[in-house]
């Protein structure tokens, strides 16, 4: 490809201090596994070039991170980069640069962890191999045993011994249940066998006492190191020369809806996105698989009564994350729903359907990468975060609210039966029998929630304005949130025509309402005792802290966040 080939050559030419307008799909297609070299990457790219070169860890990436990944994360997805980063650690101390790409985060470049190795022995494991002496040469070349699938470890299983190599994320199951000894690469994800191999080398590792950084490795060889952020690829021993590049990303909707018809040249590799170099469009092959064509998904759209799905929605797989439904393919008689992601179409069997879960009538959002589940885990393990902080502050507001002790409030008193009886109409006799509810609630001394349901014209609000007196007489300052402006101002006429006769001042608080901080304070003065609002109240933290007695008409109008951030604050 010549337009790489003019990157390639002005990469390794290293006469420059910063190159600007430089695309991470230009990067990574231009290096070059025959040259060594280096680059450092911030955190949230490192992780996309683990999950990108995954199966070449080892033998011609190597990939190190600054920290361990971690704290809150489920298992899986630690043990998906520390693998990473031990495989790479372990190859680089036994094999080292040769012929290999580094990548390096942020922060690791100095740190001296490194302890150069010599390994000593290699072995051949074949079918001629006993059960005594690979554990023999296992236990010899320093190996752990332990069930977690690191790098250099193996664990026993019966007839069955699985080993993860040294300096690699290669594992291999060696099965003695049989007369003759089989072998079996395994994906180390899921435990499941790929293919079946003849033999593989076991090698023994020692280590030396000298411990080094990667910068002092590099430095030694005179390996180039270069460092890629927000689009700019900077050498220091290259001077103060800047180049300008023009480079244009494009994804895959783009290329369908721009550039379909345009030639392009093919990209090798799991890349999320192609882009325009030098007037050349270069694409992942994944743009190009056959059945993103137009004409095959109008094909699937005709047979999209036959499940509830809505072709072109959005939904969410449980294991790769975001994706559109195309429509169905029958084959050999087996409905087969067609998936879309960001790069490529999986159909999956209608016996795996639980495994999807609605999102939207409409794609509203990016796809995720089948070749990404690293980062659908990462989206996993925030939504788990942001979950688990609301809920435990959930449960600290409702564990203090219940240790809270109230006093017994007045409710049976003249006042009281005057302000009941000044009522013009007759209670029905739901409305007597949940009055007498809420006196009772005023009575209890811990703090109550109740919900009256009825329907219109029932009696609700006076109940409201009733519980609203009873708090007003105890000297407990009264909200009372409307889901609209229009609804605020008529019940502060309810209210205020009510109460007023009985000298509890009300407020209201809406868009337009006149002097609303002067309202707001003297709420908090108490000089007025029942203040209404819209949703507005809800962002005045003082009055929410304030209140004693909080009413919401139409509750069914506000959401959960909303409700929850009253128990919160108070």
């Amino acid at each position: 490809m010549q337009a790489l080939s003019s990157f390639k050559s002005l990469l390794f030419k290293r006469d420059f201090g910063q190159i600007k307008g430089v695309s991470f799909e230009l990067l990574l297609a231009s290096l070059d596994n025959n040259k060594e070299v280096a680059i450092v990457l911030p955190s949230e790219l490192i992780e996309d070039v683990a999950t990108i070169y995954n199966n070449n860890i080892g033998k011609k990436v190597l990939c190190f991170f600054s920290s361990a990944r971690g704290k809150g994360v489920e298992k899986e997805f630690v043990n998906f980069f520390d693998n990473i980063h031990l495989a790479s650690k372990q190859s680089l101390e036994r094999d080292g640069l040769k012929n290999k790409v580094l990548f390096i985060e942020d922060g690791f470049l100095n740190l001296k962890t490194f302890k150069p190795s010599t390994f000593s022995q290699k072995i051949k494991v074949d079918g001629s191999c006993s059960f005594d002496f690979l554990l023999e040469k296992l236990d010899a070349f320093s190996f752990v045993q332990e069930g977690a699938h690191r790098p250099g470890t193996f664990i026993i299983k019966g007839g069955v011994i699985d080993v993860c190599l040294f300096g690699s994320l290669d594992m291999f199951r060696i099965s003695f249940l049989d007369e003759k000894t089989k072998i079996y690469k395994v994906d180390k994800r899921f435990g499941t066998i790929v293919s079946r191999v003849d033999f593989f080398y076991l090698s023994s590792c020692l280590r030396t006492s000298q411990t080094l950084s990667i910068n002092d490795i590099l430095s030694k060889k005179g390996i180039p190191c270069f460092l890629f952020n927000n689009n700019s690829l900077f050498y220091k021993k290259g001077g103060n020369k800047i180049i300008k590049l023009e480079t244009q990303v494009v994804d895959f909707q783009s290329f369908i809806e721009n550039y379909r018809d345009n030639k392009f040249l093919k990209l090798k590799g799991s890349f999320e996105r192609g882009f325009i170099y030098q007037k050349k469009l270069c694409v992942p092959e994944w743009f190009l698989n056959p059945s993103y064509k137009k004409t095959d998904v109008e094909k699937l759209k005709t047979k999209e009564k036959l499940v509830p799905f809505v072709v072109g929605g959005m939904y969410v797989h449980e294991d790769f994350g975001y994706c559109q439904f195309i429509g169905i393919e029958t084959r050999d008689q087996q409905d087969y729903l067609c998936l879309k992601f960001l790069d490529g179409v999986v159909k999956l069997d209608v016996v795996y359907i639980a495994k999807l879960f609605f999102f939207s009538n409409e794609c509203s959002r990016k796809l995720s990468s089948l070749s990404k589940q690293g980062v659908w885990k990462k989206t996993i393990r925030a939504g788990e975060k942001k979950a688990l902080v609301f809920v435990e502050g959930l449960l600290s507001a409702y564990k203090q609210r219940e240790s809270v002790i109230n006093k017994r409030r007045i409710v049976i008193d003249s006042l009281v039966e005057d302000f009941v009886g000044a009522f013009k109409h007759k209670d029905t006799q739901d409305q007597n029998r949940c009055w007498r509810d809420i006196v009772e609630d005023f009575k209890s001394n811990k703090p109550i929630n109740r919900l009256i349901c009825g329907d219109v014209g029932f009696g609700k609000t006076e109940l409201a304005i009733r519980a609203s007196f009873v708090a007003a007489i105890n000297s407990l300052p009264v909200v009372v949130l409307a889901p609209t402006t229009i609804l605020s101002d008529q019940l502060f006429g309810c209210f205020s025509s009510r109460l007023g006769p009985f000298g509890v001042n009300t407020g209201v608080v809406s868009s337009i309402s006149q002097n609303n901080k002067k309202t707001i304070l003297s709420f908090l003065n108490k000089k007025i005792d029942v203040l209404i609002g819209t949703s507005a109240v809800l962002f005045q933290d003082e009055v929410l802290n304030f209140c004693s007695l909080f009413v919401v008409d139409e509750e069914h109008r506000f959401g959960v966040k909303d409700k929850e951030k009253i128990f919160k604050i108070n």
